[in-house]
């Protein structure tokens, strides 16, 4: 359907993609017309999941610790607080002497 139109949209050789752009409106006004994905070719997602289902289950686990450890740095570096910085003039005085009363 809709999935596999943007596919053949993206597809890395001319010859795979729409010949014209109103074929391309066409696959969009009616998705359930265009070939599945998988006839042919197969999709980015699916062989992307197929890479994940052949991982032993420490691998997944692994993975999953991996990428939740660099979203939470990403997060941290992303969210902490600014220094503030104050610039003081150093020949400036703004007393020669303390006040005596």
């Amino acid at each position: 359907g809709l999935e596999t139109a943007l596919y053949k949209v993206l597809a890395r050789t001319p010859a795979a993609r729409w010949r014209t752009a109103a074929d391309f409106a066409a696959a969009l006004a009616h998705p359930a017309l265009v070939a599945a994905p998988g006839a042919g070719t197969s999709s980015t997602r699916q062989l992307a999941l197929a890479v994940v289902r052949r991982l032993p289950w420490w691998g997944k686990l692994a993975a999953g610790v991996a990428t939740v450890a660099v979203v939470g740095l990403v997060g941290v570096l992303l969210l902490r607080p600014k220094p503030l910085n104050i610039t003081v003039s150093a020949g400036t005085r703004l007393a020669a002497q303390p006040i005596q009363r």
